[in-house]
């Protein structure tokens, strides 16, 4: 958030995920140790070249917007590694979120925040994806929500259009 800051990119004020990914083709990631998230914009970027670990050599789609498998891709790919995902967040359905699988057909689906997925799960028949948000434990499952996964389309509050993932440089 501190640092993949440019003209384009202002991190809670409208930042977006591509734009961190090329801060990360030529910054090694640091350990969330190093480098604690605190929830707010800071003034500066610490960024430490010496603590970075590994750098980002290309990103990955987990969308077929339209197409049949979108479930199943965004799927095979939270198997492996944690995934970047965009939503609509601006709106009563996800800001109220406190608890189960929140389905939601008519929730906007014009992405206005990055977080993180981190798996996915199937319930009473219903497939969901489990992101963690920003805003901290005391927002709905201690800090995570569960969002309809549907098979196609844009998703649930339009967690379906962005899932992006890295290919790192270990």
């Amino acid at each position: 958030m501190d640092c993949a800051r440019n003209e384009s990119n202002y991190s809670c004020e409208g930042g977006e995920i591509y734009w961190a990914y090329q801060y990360l083709y030529t910054h090694k990631i640091m350990t969330e140790a190093d480098y604690p998230y605190l929830g707010v914009d800071q003034d500066t970027c610490s960024y430490d070249e010496s603590k970075g670990l590994f750098e980002v050599e290309r990103y990955y789609s987990a969308s077929n917007l339209g197409q049949d498998g979108d479930r199943v891709n965004i799927q095979a790919a939270l198997a492996t590694k944690p995934c970047n995902v965009a939503v609509a967040a601006g709106n009563d359905y996800f800001r109220s979120y406190s608890s189960g699988i929140l389905s939601a057909p008519d929730c906007p689906t014009d992405m206005d925040h990055s977080i993180m997925a981190v798996g996915y799960g199937v319930e009473n028949g219903t497939n969901f994806i489990i992101v963690k948000n920003s805003w901290g434990t005391g927002w709905g499952e201690d800090g995570y929500i569960r969002m309809e996964l549907t098979e196609h389309g844009l998703g649930t509050c339009g967690v379906n259009q962005q899932v992006i993932y890295p290919d790192l440089n270990l």
